[in-house]
């Protein structure tokens, strides 16, 4: 029993290894709660950007629509016109056409 320490003597071991398990502890509690709101933080970021997301989505396809508009408009003009020269066309080479 010689081997064995007073407890005098292991007291102070004792309560320094208490405090840096204590304080180990705490840290990893410290660190999972700094990892938790982080998650949560980039959870909002997330969600934030997937609204966007939806949001510029839908402009382009409101863009896509006009443009899909404005040409198929485009295009009727051009075979309007086509049309419009063509009846010219054929109306010149005949030469009655001409005299009024």
């Amino acid at each position: 029993m010689s081997s064995q320490l007073s407890p005098r003597a292991t007291s102070p071991r004792i309560v320094s290894e208490l405090k840096a398990t204590f304080t180990k502890k705490n840290e990893e509690e410290a660190a999972k709660n700094r990892t938790a709101e982080q998650m949560e933080d980039l959870k909002a970021e997330v969600a934030f950007l997937k609204l966007q997301l939806r949001v510029a989505e839908k402009k382009l396809d409101e863009e896509r629509k006009k443009r899909q508009y404005f040409e198929s408009q485009a295009l009727a003009h051009i075979e309007f016109l086509t049309r419009k020269v063509s009846s010219t066309v054929h109306g010149l080479s005949d030469p009655s056409s001409l005299f009024i």
